[in-house]
């Protein structure tokens, strides 16, 4: 006996609905036409009036730009405040997060040295609303931080340096280190001299300017005291022997005051009688 089939409506297996709705999602061919027809209509309208036309830059426009900008709400200028006292290690980004509390801090700068890189203990900080900036000056106004007292108040409009803010977002660097090592291996690497068989360092151009204007100095000093006394004998020493001292013989050392004996003997009659009546130093005994 065959087994009774279930009555109802006939199974249908998953690929004929599959397929059954594919078929009805598929938009028709008159649809397509309509569709296409009227994008061509709006291209042809398109196309009919033409590009669209520009205002002409007049005096009329210009004025009716003004009073729709003077419609407009006009926006709060910008506050600067003025931060001193800065404790050690309160840098850009702690200063940043500290003072966004009250509102939006738009640059900060912290004057910095150009040698080192180090903090000055001051600081330029603007906030987007002027008025914010007031009441942050009102409050950190002698606020205890860091065993430092800050202080705070506005940097008005026509105080404020063009530059403030210049280079607010590079970061420095120490390079004292570096200008450090420079100026070592410039001076170690100066250009030798042989003088008598020994390696001397050549006098460069800046000594040879200093020992001429300190010659002219002191020449001008012994001419007021009324001392006739040749310098170019010592400038001729010291540029044979470089960096060492005239031996015995050589010319008087030209720094020697004139209340000395040795310039009073060789110069003017005046200083050697006032050198005359000097008192004599005793010379002190060291014990063995």
């Amino acid at each position: 006996m065959a087994a009774a089939q279930p009555q109802g409506k006939p199974r249908v297996s998953k690929a004929a609905k599959r397929k059954a709705k594919r078929v009805v999602e598929e938009p028709s061919d008159d649809d397509d036409e309509e569709m296409e027809v009227a994008e061509g209509e709006k291209l042809f309208d398109k196309e009919a009036k033409g590009p669209a036309k520009t205002a002409r830059k007049t005096k009329a426009n210009r004025l009716a730009e003004m009073e729709e900008a003077a419609d407009e709400e006009e926006k709060e200028p910008r506050g600067v405040l003025y931060v001193g006292h800065i404790p050690d290690g309160f840098f850009e980004p702690q200063m940043k997060k500290f003072f966004a509390q009250f509102g939006k801090v738009t640059r900060l700068r912290i004057s910095r040295s150009k040698k080192n890189a180090k903090s000055k203990g001051y600081a330029f900080v603007e906030f987007e609303e002027e008025s914010v900036a007031k009441i942050v000056a009102e409050t950190m106004q002698g606020y205890l931080l860091f065993d430092k007292t800050l202080v705070c108040h506005m940097l008005p409009k026509d105080k404020q340096h063009p530059l403030l803010f210049k280079g607010y977002r590079r970061m420095m660097v120490n390079s004292e280190h570096k200008r450090r090592r420079k100026h070592m291996s410039t001076y170690n690497d100066r250009p030798t001299v042989e003088v008598d068989g020994e390696q001397l360092p050549r006098r460069t151009q800046r000594q040879a300017d200093r020992r001429k204007r300190s010659g002219k100095k002191l020449a001008g000093m012994l001419a007021n005291l009324g001392v006739e006394y040749d310098l170019g004998g010592v400038d001729e020493v010291v540029q044979s022997r470089g960096a060492k001292s005239p031996k015995k013989g050589a010319a008087p050392s030209p720094k020697l005051s004139p209340s000395s004996p040795k310039l009073a003997a060789a110069g003017s009659p005046k200083l050697a009688a006032a050198g005359a009546g000097l008192p004599k130093k005793k010379k002190r005994k060291v014990s063995a």
